[in-house]
């Protein structure tokens, strides 16, 4: 898992990338640990909340609780490997 830093001052703006300086951060072990216990903090709470008060909360709490879910979840996906499977190309 590498993610790479690329500076503000050239957001949305056409650079050549060769010249553009990318800088490269591995993350370290407790930066991974971290991430791992928000999401199992956040997450748990959250699909617990819409698994149990489903029916009694308002639709705009559900809506705050699964875009919190969609967006840890879609930030996950950063620390999964991609896949080489024929299978989960052909999906």
């Amino acid at each position: 898992m590498i993610y790479c830093i690329i500076l503000f001052q050239v957001w949305g703006q056409h650079v050549d990338f060769d010249k553009l300086q990318v800088k490269f951060h591995i993350p370290r072990i407790d930066e991974i640990d971290f991430a791992c216990e928000f999401v199992e903090i956040f997450i748990y709470s959250e699909l617990a909340v819409l698994y149990e008060n489903s029916v009694k909360i308002s639709n705009d709490e559900r809506l705050r609780s699964l875009t919190l879910v969609y967006y840890i979840a879609t930030g996950c996906l950063v620390m999964i490997s991609p896949t080489e499977s024929k299978e989960v190309h052909n999906l």
